[in-house]
């Protein structure tokens, strides 16, 4: 196992064709990943928001990394990142500090280089500083191709080297990952470099070997807390030196290793130097009064709740992520080959028990059971994992042109495998040289939405609310995820009664729609779903498709997404945005007049709603015969708290059935609830 010199005897390769093939493999690597850093920023030149330019920030643009970049921007006051949230200022501690210490760096050398202010104000300023977050992602994916490099060739001599570093330099998640001013790039080098002292642990097992490796397990804890995991290969490979990994003695031996100990060391000081609020603030970093949406508790806490309880969750209710991922996720982010030769060459290591190939195909299984069961972001879960894939899909081919009557066809799934995935990748790169098409929808609703116009959006990952005037434009914000997650009833959902609430809640307020796909996947789970973007599409509800603006990844014309295709891929990046414009009336009500009632023109059929609500056990119904002030008033949770009290009781709403008080909202009757 070779870790340091380019050893090229008896591979067949000169060391001057290798070394050019190198510099080539990095080269392609350096293009796709810092070519179209300043997307979203690059799309919103010249654009304006009530006469004022706009930055990235506010544009709403990718919200972790947004949430990043804020935590980021208080690190001017002080060396711990906090966040505000209803007013009040906690502790940030979702994420780690090394990205933000990073991003902050590169933005100051970047500000007394190009000029402008760290994390200000201004659109230049704000611009500047998210780029310098994507240049430290960036640099992290491309210094992560260097370090595949050093481990395929210490597995696989150059030749296998080459191709390690070549399907790293062209993963497309490790692209799209070096694009985004989020923590996944620079953890994916940590992991990338544990592994590497981990294999060295392995071979050599010098006392330097559990220092550099503690050292990298402690800068991934600091960056994320899921880093604690590289804890594992560093005690496989500790374990398989014995000889005897399952042997009691050698676990034993484990507990009472000086190495072990030092590893642990290093990792806890990492940790410590790097996360000052543990000491300084102990209180509010492990047990604060609020544990919102920016604090690690929050985010392991969702591990265990349902899809259908989280924003942008719902498309993945009922399935099992652990089947869909590598139907829906890998195929995108790794290609299908790639995902083919990773299962078969751990299904190798175990056969052949190759040390070396079988820890890190533990360390894969073991971290692809505990991550992949949430349905929440899972491609930017998987990019760290790339120097475990990589080695493991290479290990494949690598049999293959060892034995010499398959050599020629393992060559040939060589330059298949490379061939896919540069094609994954081009086509990926190319959306970052696109105008943005919610920027595209937005110029399209300034031109053509006259003032004091009716709009409506979706509220998502990606919604246009951040682009569009809310002073020269009426505009209304639905939450379709919430009202999709309340929609249940199959038999309700095909025949349409969801599809007319939605109509005579939302639709009938409003001339316009702009939408993105945000949303839409949620139709493989939800008839409610399907049916109503079915019929708006088809022009049933009183609307039609005026314009789309669509962003696919493609090669040369050829599009590489299609239906399949996990939503969180798109959604940050390159969604596609639908633009909607009155034309009439619903052709719904005229299909099937007993909808009609949805519409709440009389009260009597305000009466049959919250009759149908009680019948049906729906919050749906419910909701949708009460105010609409009231219900902006008092939240989504009190709702389901009245909704339910109404199921126990129904005289809790008002009174009884026939004394509830009504009270005329524009052209209908709801309940008088105050």
């Amino acid at each position: 196992m070779r870790l340091l010199p380019l050893e090229t005897k008896g591979t067949g390769v000169s060391q001057r064709l290798a070394g050019i093939a190198l510099v080539c493999i990095f080269l392609a690597a350096a293009l796709l990943r810092f070519s179209g850093l300043d997307w979203g920023a690059r799309s919103l030149e010249g654009y304006t928001r009530d006469g004022k330019p706009l930055a990235v920030n506010q544009a709403g643009f990718q919200p972790d990394a947004e949430a990043i970049n804020q935590a980021a921007t208080t690190l001017s006051e002080g060396i711990v990142p906090t966040h505000v949230y209803g007013g009040q200022t906690y502790l940030f501690t979702s994420y780690g500090t090394v990205f933000l210490y990073l991003n902050r760096a590169a933005a100051v050398v970047g500000g007394a280089v190009l000029g402008f202010e760290p994390f200000g104000e201004r659109v230049r300023d704000a611009d500047l500083s998210r780029i310098a977050g994507r240049w430290v992602s960036a640099i992290a994916c491309l210094v992560l191709v260097w370090i595949v490099w050093l481990i395929g060739r210490a597995l696989f001599c150059v030749p296998g080297g080459l191709v390690c570093v070549g399907l790293a330099a062209l993963s497309p998640m490790s692209v799209q990952a070096a694009h985004f001013a989020t923590v996944d790039g620079l953890l994916a080098l940590w992991f990338g470099a544990a592994l590497w002292a981990s294999l060295r642990i392995l071979v050599k097992g010098q006392t330097r070997d559990y220092i550099l490796a503690g050292l990298f397990v402690g800068l991934a804890v600091a960056t994320k807390l899921n880093g604690l995991f590289l804890f594992l290969p560093l005690t496989l490979a500790h374990l398989f030196r014995q000889g005897h990994p399952l042997d009691p003695t050698s676990v034993l031996q484990v507990i009472k290793s000086r190495n072990i100990w030092i590893a642990s060391g290093v990792l806890v000081l990492t940790w410590i130097v790097l996360t000052p609020a543990a000491y300084l603030d102990p209180v509010g970093y492990f047990a604060p009064d609020f544990a919102g949406p920016y604090h690690v508790t929050f985010s392991l806490r969702k591990t265990v709740e349902s899809p259908a309880a989280h924003r942008g969750w719902l498309h993945m209710e009922g399935a099992s992520t652990y089947l869909y991922h590598p139907f829906h996720v890998f195929p995108t982010g790794l290609g299908w080959m790639v995902q083919v030769c990773l299962f078969a060459g751990m299904v190798l290591a175990a056969v052949r028990r190759d040390r070396s190939l079988g820890l890190i195909a533990i360390s894969f299984i073991v971290y692809y059971l505990l991550v992949a069961r949430l349905p929440d972001k899972p491609i930017r879960f998987f990019v760290p994992l790339l120097p475990f894939i990589v080695p493991l899909a290479v290990y494949t081919l690598h049999e293959l042109v060892s034995m010499r009557r398959l050599r020629s066809v393992g060559v040939v799934f060589c330059l298949l495998i490379l061939a896919e995935s540069g094609i994954r990748s081009t086509a990926l790169a190319s959306v970052y040289h696109m105008t943005d098409s919610r920027v595209e929808a937005g110029h399209w609703v300034k031109l053509n939405v006259p003032h004091g116009g009716k709009l409506m959006m979706e509220r998502g990952h990606n919604s246009l609310r951040g682009l569009v005037s809310i002073t020269r434009l009426a505009t209304l914000t639905a939450d379709m995820g919430q009202e999709f997650a309340n929609s249940r009833h199959e038999n309700l959902a095909r025949e349409g009664h969801y599809s007319a609430v939605l109509e005579s809640e939302f639709l009938s307020q409003v001339d316009y729609l702009v939408l993105s796909d945000d949303r839409i996947p949620t139709r493989r789970v939800r008839a409610a779903a399907d049916d109503y973007y079915t019929r708006l599409f088809d022009g049933k509800l009183g609307f039609k498709l005026d314009k789309s603006f669509p962003m696919k990844a493609s090669f040369f014309g050829l599009e590489l997404e299609d239906e399949s295709t996990d939503l969180n891929w798109t959604r940050y990046d390159h969604p596609t945005t639908y633009v909607f414009k009155r034309v009439g009336e619903p052709e719904l009500y005229a299909e099937h007049p007993e909808l009609e009632v949805y519409r709440l023109r009389t009260w009597q059929h305000t009466r049959e709603v919250i009759q149908r609500a009680q019948k049906t056990k729906d919050i749906t119904f419910f909701k949708l015969s009460l105010p609409a002030k009231y219900k902006a008033r008092v939240g989504e949770r009190h709702l389901a708290q009245k909704f339910y009290a109404f199921l126990k009781d129904p005289a809790s709403l008002t009174g009884a059935d026939d004394q509830l008080t009504a009270i005329r909202e524009g052209a209908t009757w709801r309940i008088k609830m105050d």
